[in-house]
């Protein structure tokens, strides 16, 4: 993106129109996905924020060359804990990140998908074989994951269960037909004991 006159690339880029995101609710989980990310999306860091757009810090020219190299084309993804229920112990707080993470990859996999979002060749015995497909696309987009702190102690096929509902439906919003995205937006749906309209 091209500079104009004392703007940086940061406030242009940071200040560019966004859609409204989308809701996923599961008992565990909360997920707000965007469909079509910049730079600046929901999955981004509030401290990498800040450090683009100060200019003296000393991280801010690689950080804004890593922003500036974004790529649209590959599925972004963060997972953070609840802000209420954040605990004061980081081994818990990492403990319960990573749990989750490994459920959402489990997922992914098991819907044809590597970690970003490619499509993969799932098929054969033994471990999952990272074998890339040209005959579907890729999933695309930004999905932030706001977890309870109560993952940590949850059977971790329950956790693999809201993560399942959290993937399946980011690859329901990658339908390029808008008649279908206009009837699913109207279709309530029911995921664990909550309601929701897909695309509220």
């Amino acid at each position: 993106m091209p500079l104009t006159g004392n703007v940086s690339w940061a406030t242009l880029a940071s200040s560019a129109p966004r859609a409204r995101p989308n809701s996923i609710v599961t008992p565990l989980a909360r997920g707000t996905f965007e469909a079509r990310p910049g730079p600046f999306n929901i999955c981004l860091n509030p401290v990498t924020h800040s450090m683009v757009h100060d200019e003296r810090h000393p991280l801010n020219p690689s950080v804004t060359t890593r922003l500036q190299a974004f790529d649209p084309n590959k599925l972004h993804w963060q997972v953070r804990l609840q802000g209420s229920s954040v605990t004061s112990k980081a081994i818990v707080r990492n403990w319960t990140v990573k749990r989750t993470k490994a459920a959402f990859v489990n997922e992914l996999q098991r819907l044809g998908y590597d970690r970003n979002g490619r499509s993969v060749d799932s098929s054969g015995s033994g471990a999952f074989q990272h074998k890339p497909m040209q005959s579907r696309p890729g999933l695309k987009g930004a999905l932030l994951i706001t977890v309870k702190a109560s993952v940590a102690n949850t059977p971790f096929d329950q956790v693999e269960a809201s993560c399942r509902t959290l993937a399946e439906s980011v690859v329901k919003m990658q339908r390029p037909n808008d008649a279908s995205r206009r009837h699913n937006a109207s279709t309530t749906r029911r995921w664990g004991s909550h309601y929701r309209h897909v695309g509220d």
